[in-house]
């Protein structure tokens, strides 16, 4: 595994600019991962660009967690996000009969984020002030593989 930048990012509006600028200029795919994907400010400058995205060929596959994001994203931005071509899935639906599942998946990409950042005005000093959550996201870039258990 080998890394040509890592870049560390500790305010929200700084990552989200980053974010959407390799959105915008994704070519092949874009492939998210959130817990919390809001229907606010933020929430939909991502819902905006992944829909542009997935309209001009692009394959976007969204997922989102289930019960970070059930009151926040799925009564306008996922009916949105999937007219416009975005693949969504729910990560840890529970369901009775199978209440121990998991997925197995690999993810390749060139530009790739990770922390715990959300989606959601409450991690923008812009929209949320002084008080914003505070966390740290990661952004490399370079050739990487990982497999992910989910």
């Amino acid at each position: 595994m080998s890394f040509a930048a890592i870049q560390l990012y500790t305010e929200g509006d700084q990552l989200f600019e980053v974010m959407l600028k390799a959105i915008v200029s994704a070519q092949k795919h874009v492939w998210m991962e959130t817990y919390i994907f809001a229907d606010d400010e933020v929430g939909r400058c991502f819902a905006h660009a992944l829909s542009e995205r997935a309209r001009a060929g692009v394959q976007v596959r969204l997922l989102v967690d289930a019960l970070g994001s059930l009151f926040q994203f799925y009564r306008a931005l996922g009916p949105e996000l999937e007219r416009s071509g975005v693949q969504i899935r729910h990560f840890h639906r529970w369901q009775w009969r199978e209440p121990l599942r998991y997925n197995r998946r690999d993810h390749r990409s060139k530009e790739v984020f990770l922390g715990g950042f959300n989606i959601h005005c409450q991690s923008s000093q812009r929209y949320y002030g002084a008080t914003r959550w505070r966390d740290t996201h990661a952004a490399f870039q370079g050739g990487w593989s990982v497999r992910r258990w989910l």
